[in-house]
């Protein structure tokens, strides 16, 4: 018969070395290569508090983080303020909307009042967290409009 106990015993090695050892060394390698200098350049990943560095640099376009401008956000029937945390070309993130407004619509209309003229966007909120006074949202730009 063809028994032979060291076959055997490399047959069962092998699932337990790739299934528990390999990847326990590779996390461990990837660890120690992260804090080379290369390493740093090739994860780019910085520590941060709240870790939004490393989120930020895999955007498309770059977030501008802006004081607390009010804007007027108009549902199907309803219409408040909020205010504005961050934007960027393709996305916005808005403070302080109440629940009923966004129950209601599947899209959003904020209008912007500047000093160059009144803009409207229609946004399409994608996600939603509570926040102190109300609600934060990501909202998803879909078109801007002028009404100068």
């Amino acid at each position: 018969m063809l028994y032979h106990p060291e076959l055997i015993v490399y047959l069962w090695l092998m699932p337990v070395l790739s299934l528990i050892v390999l990847p326990f060394l590779f996390k461990a390698g990837c660890t120690l290569y992260r804090l080379t200098p290369w390493g740093r350049t090739f994860f780019k990943e910085y520590s941060t508090g709240d870790n939004l560095v490393a989120s930020q640099e895999r955007r498309r376009y770059p977030r501008a983080e802006i004081g607390g401008a009010v804007v007027r956000v108009a549902g199907t029937d309803e219409c408040c303020a909020a205010n504005v945390s961050n934007i960027s070309k393709l996305g916005i993130c808005l403070r302080n909307l109440p629940q009923a407004l966004l129950a209601e619509a599947e899209k959003l209309n904020v209008i912007v009042n500047t000093q160059a003229g009144n803009f409207t966007m229609l946004v399409k909120p994608i996600w939603q967290r509570s926040h102190d006074s109300g609600y934060l949202v990501g909202a998803e730009v879909d078109r801007v409009y002028s009404n100068r």
